[in-house]
This record gives C-alpha cells, structure tokens and sequence, in this order.
C-alpha cells in the first residue's frame, strides 16, 4: 500500500494543475489567433508554474517571482540545464509587460505567440514525467 501523499507534494500537484490550465488556455486562443498578449502571459504563468511545481516537488525553496531564469537557477543542475533554452527563458519577459499598455505588448505578433506557447508546451513535456514517472 502506497503512503498518501505529504504536504509538499500535494503543493506540487496543484502548481501542476494550474499550469495545466495556464497552458490549456493559451491552446485554445492561440487556435484563434487572437488575444496574442493572453497567449504570451497564459504560456508564461504555465511555464513558471510547471518550474514551481517541479521546485516543490523536490523541496527547494523559491521567493515569490515571475523570473523564469531565476526558478531554473534554483533546479538541481541535471534539471536545470533541461530548460537553459533561449526560448523558454525569454518568455520572462510576458508575465508583466503583456498586463500592462507597453512597447513590447503592442508588438507581439502571432510567430511570437507561437513560439512562446512552444515554450511553455516544452517547458511541460519535461516536468510532467519528472513528477510523474510512470506517466
């Protein structure tokens, strides 16, 4: 019999969650084409949350942020060079400036969109088997 899951790990379950969700939204619009900034900010909070979680799930502490690069400073090396990829750490860049009236968000265009939503879908692909092996 399998021990039910403690405190930290149920924490890690629900970043999990809520970057599914985060990313599930930003499929749906990126289909339309529209709302290009949503795309960028939902692929962002996805990608932050998946490291969050991942973050949680081995115990490392992290402050509150929306710096991608610096919750991958805070992996384990064998993790952390997983997700080193220009792309992925660009997308810092959304979480803030995409909510506010800014140079960057006017200029977002859809390959943009695109590839932040790869990202974020990246950035996924490698944390959902780490804390679920067998899955």
């Amino acid at each position: 019999m399998t021990e039910p899951p403690d405190g930290q790990e149920c924490l890690a379950q629900e970043w999990l969650v809520l970057a599914e969700e985060d990313l599930s939204l930003a499929c749906e619009l990126i289909e339309k084409a529209f709302h290009l900034r949503a795309i960028c900010f939902h692929s962002q909070q996805a990608a932050e949350k998946y490291l969050k979680a991942l973050l949680t799930h081995h115990r490392i502490v992290f402050n509150r942020t929306h710096d991608i690069e610096n919750l991958v400073n805070r992996l384990p090396v064998e993790f952390g060079d997983l997700f080193r990829a220009h792309e992925i750490l660009d997308l810092t860049e959304y979480a803030v400036d995409t909510r506010y009236p800014s140079t960057l968000s006017s200029e977002i265009n859809v390959a943009d969109a695109e590839r932040a939503l790869k990202a974020a879908q990246k950035v996924g692909d490698v944390v959902r088997p780490l804390i679920h092996p067998s899955k």
